[in-house]
């Protein structure tokens, strides 16, 4: 067990910026962690794990006439520059129940990029 004085260990992570983006919008929200037994306990590491995220630079808009193609092109090196960041074992969890959530609600984007990122940061793939 350890005491109020020790700092957990943290792990080095990396993840696209689309998908941090993503750990952006979903985390703070309510409905994920609502049922859980530990639901406050869960709530303040996951407020940790968003804390400890790489700031992102701004998505691009989209240009005035400019097609969706043209916008996704700019917005592809965008979503896939890779951030580093640390996180306790007890953060990753706390993200991970998160993901899960989402994922299972149909609320991740399909099967683009930074979604399949957190998918195997997780080991979601590996879930039954």
């Amino acid at each position: 067990m350890s005491t109020p004085d020790e700092v957990p260990p943290k792990k080095q992570y990396e993840l696209p910026t689309g998908a941090v983006t993503i750990l952006d919008e979903i985390l703070p929200t309510p409905q994920w962690y609502k049922d859980d037994p530990k639901y406050a306990k869960l709530l303040c590491n996951a407020k940790d794990a968003l804390d400890a995220l790489p700031e992102t630079k701004p998505r691009p808009d989209p240009k005035p006439d400019e097609t969706r193609a043209a916008f996704e092109k700019r917005v592809d090196p965008w979503s896939s520059e890779i951030l580093m960041f640390e996180w306790t074992d007890k953060q990753k969890d706390a993200a991970k129940k998160c993901v899960q959530f989402y994922l299972k609600a149909g609320n991740l984007g399909g099967a683009a990029a930074p979604t399949i990122a957190l998918i195997k940061l997780f080991g979601l793939q590996h879930d039954d």
